[in-house]
């Protein structure tokens, strides 16, 4: 399954960049806080 390769990948990185578009609006922008969050949460640097 595709989240399961994608959620084995995050698990095996020690860093992450996380992108957004050139200009974002509100949804993108809150979504990038919330993933941010969430990656060093779990230990990982972004």
């Amino acid at each position: 399954m595709i989240l399961d390769n994608i959620k084995e990948k995050i698990e095996l990185s020690n860093s992450i960049v996380i992108l957004t578009h050139e200009t974002p609006d509100g949804d993108a922008i809150r979504f990038f806080n919330c993933y941010v969050y969430c990656i060093k949460k779990n230990g990982k640097k972004s």
